[in-house]
């Protein structure tokens, strides 16, 4: 395997994604090749660091608000008595 090859698969390395022939492709290369084993490295602390990393971010509640404000109201829509999507129960306690 070359080192384009190997460089376009090590992403796939890192998240799992290659079957065991590849892997095992990849990793023979990495053993030998000390630039692509580098590179490996550098991208397994680049995806170490993303995932220590604090990203996610909490809305404060006034925006919840605000969009809950601009959505379209729910409108209840209920039943006709006398439609014929009245439930059996429906239409037997009318009789009495």
């Amino acid at each position: 395997m070359k080192c384009a090859e190997t460089e376009i698969l090590l992403h796939a390395l890192l998240d799992n994604e290659l079957d065991a022939g590849h892997v095992r492709d990849v990793e023979a290369h990495l053993a030998g090749c000390p630039g692509c084993a580098a590179q490996l490295d550098t991208y397994r602390k680049l995806q170490d660091a993303i995932l220590a990393a604090p990203l996610r971010y909490a809305a404060p509640a006034s925006l919840r608000h605000r969009i809950e404000g601009a959505l379209p109201r729910r409108r209840v829509v209920l039943p006709n008595p006398g439609s014929r999507w009245s439930t059996p129960w429906e239409q037997y306690s009318r009789r009495r």
